[in-house]
């Protein structure tokens, strides 16, 4: 009897750390202060096209291993959401990830990616590597078919966005409006009134938030996500805080993030 007992209490453990590294698997991003040893030295996001057939790639490599290395990727074409890429591995310095689909239309190919590392040290303290890559891919004909659907996937996202604004009683002159793929500016490029320090944490925390809200029950989901268009990024004018917004199978969800001064 007391070894049946036993057995029951082991088993119960290992169920109890089975389900605790799925739960890490699902929110494995997580802002840590940024650490001052290490970084994400090379980073790639890839949209390219032969034939009908286009490759999208995602690599990235570290400056030494990481407790945790993670890479995720997001790719919209004319707008909506296309699919998402998503991989992490402990002890680990490189990442790759790529993906063929074939296309037989005319489009607007977009990516943004978010290379993420968690390390411990010896002293116990977590800390954190981050970068941001993105690429662009233009199919059509000629220009003007170019500058028209352009123009009209513009209108279409634009149209979308401010609806999601007037449900939730937004003023869109408080802020300013990015769609998500236009991230990649601030990887380079301070937010306005933030140094380059403070925009990193800001940005480390974003993806930590669209991580668990928006693109775990996208790569999880085991029925085909409906189209839907893609996420816009309001940042306050007042540099009080920003607000995601987005629609997906008919719910309209909106994240905060309080911005420090």
């Amino acid at each position: 009897m007391r070894n049946y007992l036993i057995l029951f209490l082991v088993v119960g453990v290992l169920l109890f750390v089975i389900f605790q590294v799925n739960q890490r698997v699902e929110t494995a991003i997580q802002y840590f202060p940024p650490d001052d040893e290490a970084l994400i030295d090379h980073a790639e996001t890839n949209l390219d096209k032969q034939d009908h057939t286009v490759t999208w790639e995602v690599m990235s490599s570290s400056s030494n291993f990481a407790y945790l290395r993670q890479d995720v990727s997001l790719l919209y074409v004319n707008g909506q959401f296309k699919g998402v890429l998503n991989k992490w591995k402990q002890d680990q310095e490189n990442m790759n990830m790529e993906q063929t689909f074939d296309i037989q239309h005319d489009a607007l190919l977009q990516s943004i990616s978010f290379h993420y590392g968690e390390l411990h040290n010896h002293s116990d303290d977590i800390t954190s590597i981050q970068k941001m890559t993105a690429d662009n891919l233009h199919l059509f004909p000629d220009e003007q078919k170019e500058a028209t659907s352009l123009t009209l996937i513009d209108e279409q996202l634009q149209d979308h966005w401010q609806k999601l604004m007037k449900h939730y009683e937004m003023t869109p002159t408080d802020y300013e409006i990015i769609p998500l793929t236009d991230l990649i500016q601030y990887e380079e490029t301070a937010l306005q009134g933030q140094t380059m320090e403070a925009t990193q944490k800001i940005v480390g925390q974003l993806w930590e938030g669209l991580y668990k809200n928006y693109i775990v029950p996208l790569s999880t989901s085991k029925d085909e996500i409906p189209i839907h268009w893609m996420p816009v990024i309001l940042i306050a004018k007042d540099n009080s805080h920003l607000i995601v917004l987005f629609e997906i199978e008919g719910k309209k969800h909106q994240l905060k993030q309080n911005i420090s001064s």
